[in-house]
């Protein structure tokens, strides 16, 4: 096969993947902004959280034209996944690592994740060697959303569904839904709690999960319960920034501004030194 022949070739391939490369949501995004979360994400993110966002952060760079950058970003997902298991988590990720050798000229590159691709599609027990749907696509493709701003999060909660549909007891998926279900419950103050309380129990030491779920039952005069799950919160040391937001945001409404004012003070600080 001649050489632009096989480029063709790896071209149709690529096309077939489930990956950033392929879902093109951010062509329109604040890429800034976007960048500003991610960076913030990564520093407070525990490890099992941060594949994802090394994925996002890889096609951000992609968009800036940093493909050195890109691959740094997809050998720090790949070590993390290697650190968990390999199989379906490696897909989104080999998917894009072939995409971004495919931008620098390196078909040979190219052409390796896309074996390792179909290799572990054909494990999965798919027929078609590039492209299927299934849980840890919906969940990236969900995750994707998530992060790209409110006009979003209805497909985000969509595909986390869908993710679900899958592995419903999947801790990540949980928090995905119940997150997406909680920023487009305006019109149904119940349809967040019940995913938020299973995004709690299956995530036990999480503590982001928990203020949302506290802000929830907040809304729902349980005060209460909603003071329990703060308390329990800050008292992690894995508090993330935001997290440390949204429990200013609960003290604020609660009329606490003693206890809201310091948290606020203490996240400008945090992003002001990030």
């Amino acid at each position: 096969m001649g050489e632009n022949a096989e480029g063709d070739q790896v071209k149709e391939n690529l096309i077939e993947l489930n990956c950033h490369f392929t879902w093109k949501l951010l062509e329109d995004f604040d890429i800034p902004d976007l960048e500003m979360r991610i960076s913030e994400e990564l520093e407070f993110l525990d490890s099992k959280n941060q594949v994802e966002m090394f994925n996002l952060r890889t096609y951000v760079n992609h968009l800036k034209g940093q493909h050195e950058e890109a691959l740094q970003s997809l050998k720090e997902a790949e070590d993390l996944i290697q650190e968990e298991q390999v199989g379906q988590r490696n897909l989104v990720t080999w998917s894009n690592c072939a995409w971004v050798h495919y931008h620098m000229g390196s078909l040979a590159e190219t052409q390796t994740y896309l074996d390792k691709v179909e290799n572990t599609r054909k494990e999965l027990g798919s027929s078609f060697p590039y492209n299927m749907e299934h849980s840890e696509t919906q969940y990236e493709i969900g995750f994707v959303y998530l992060k790209s701003g409110r006009d979003n999060y209805r497909p985000a909660k969509a595909c986390f569904k869908r993710a679900l549909e899958e592995d419903p007891e999947n801790p990540l998926y949980n928090i995905g839904y119940a997150v997406a279900a909680y920023h487009t419950d305006i019109h149904d103050d119940n349809i967040s709690l019940e995913p938020l309380r299973k995004a709690v129990r299956l995530n036990p030491k999480d503590p982001n999960i928990k203020v949302y779920l506290a802000l929830k039952l907040q809304d729902l005069g349980e005060a209460a319960e909603a003071e329990t799950h703060i308390e329990e919160a800050l008292s992690s040391i894995s508090c993330q920034h935001y997290t440390f937001r949204s429990i200013a945001k609960y003290y604020r409404r609660k009329g606490c501004i003693d206890k809201a004012l310091p948290l606020y003070i203490f996240t400008s600080f945090l992003s002001f030194t990030a």
